[in-house]
């Protein structure tokens, strides 16, 4: 999995150079797009050529070849699929949507607000698609009960990271816009809180994806997700109408809240024989104290809404660290914040040379 990660990363690093180089010698949107593509090819290439290094196995060979297990694979990778036809239906639409009801400038005012909203899940999906094979072997191995820990512990952490990156981006968020791409990149005030709603609803339900698309317990989870797609690109091009950028990005919450959003906790709670009231129980304090959080940072924060980002910057941080520090204390446990101790000076003991 690390090498994984080390070649994504090292593809995205390489991409982004020869964009960069190809924009400043003028190139146009066709080198833009062949350069892309071209990375979707790249990253594949380096993973066949890094896997055969570790092992000559994974050279196809027709005499390997296997009816029963092709058979055996195509209903799980058609619901994977069907996920993955969903997610362009809910995030890669609204620009045409917006292009074609209110003009090519509002696309930018859209774009670059909800692009900002989604970069901090990048450093969250790196962790959550680093432990998917563990979780894989343990469910095959029946081990469901260390999942269902793991999964509890989980929660706990995604609900800390939403929070915190929740007000990160109400307080510095459009301050940064502002200096980064100027003042009129902006969608409104409540079509830009909807964006950091759906932000926080994404990395809340990204454990429970996880357990099911691990599990291969997938097959509801991409039925009520094409709908959930269908419906918000019609809900959308009715919203954009009568209620401008937030019409869309609402319409895609809405939806995201009637189909897929309480479905994943509840799909991956059966997944692992837990009960709702268990979970409920221990997870009711850290949902607590990000609530009243939340409440607090944006009733104190309404003042100085056009602030300076440095300002806002200082402002943020010290209200980020002070939630930190008592969620620490109200949403784990004694032992787990000595597990979390452990681990980092496991993990420091470790990277440190010999």
């Amino acid at each position: 999995v690390d090498q994984e990660q080390a070649i994504t990363v090292a593809t995205n690093v390489v991409r982004i150079a020869i964009l960069a180089l190809a924009l400043f010698s003028g190139l146009k949107l066709i080198a833009v797009a062949a350069i892309n593509g071209g990375a979707e090819i790249l990253w594949p290439m380096a993973g066949y050529w890094q896997s055969r290094r570790l092992t000559r196995e994974v050279t196809p060979r027709l005499a390997n070849f296997s009816r029963a297990l092709l058979v055996g694979m195509v209903r799980p990778s058609l619901g994977f699929l069907g996920i993955q036809v969903a997610a362009t239906l809910m995030m890669g639409v609204d620009n045409l949507v917006i292009g074609y009801a209110l003009g090519a400038a509002a696309v930018t005012a859209y774009a670059v607000p909800l692009r900002l909203t989604m970069m901090p899940m990048g450093l969250l999906s790196v962790a959550v698609n680093a432990i998917n094979p563990s979780v894989t072997v343990n469910y095959a191995q029946g081990s469901s009960q260390s999942i269902a820990r793991g999964y509890l512990f989980s929660l706990r952490i995604s609900t800390l990271y939403a929070t915190a990156g929740a007000i990160a981006l109400w307080v510095i968020g459009p301050q940064f816009l502002r200096v980064w791409a100027g003042a009129g990149v902006f969608p409104g005030r409540q079509a830009y809180a909807l964006m950091v709603m759906f932000f926080m609803m994404l990395v809340m339900i990204m454990p429970a994806s996880s357990i099911l698309w691990a599990t291969t317990r997938h097959y509801r989870w991409a039925v009520l997700a094409l709908a959930e797609g269908v419906a918000n690109l019609g809900l959308s091009l009715w919203g954009v109408r009568h209620f401008g950028l937030s019409g869309v990005i609402g319409a895609t919450v809405a939806t995201s809240l009637m189909m897929t959003f309480w479905y994943l906790p509840y799909g991956a709670l059966r997944t692992l024989d837990l009960s709702i009231a268990k979970a409920a129980r221990e997870l009711a304090p850290g949902f607590a104290m990000s609530a009243a959080a939340l409440v607090a940072v944006a009733i104190a924060w309404r003042p100085h809404l056009d602030a300076s980002l440095l300002y806002a910057s200082v402002w943020g941080t010290v209200a980020i660290v002070a939630y930190a520090i008592a969620f620490a204390w109200i949403g784990f446990s004694r032992s787990q914040r000595q597990s979390a101790v452990d681990w980092i000076a496991a993990s420091r003991r470790q990277g440190s040379p010999a």
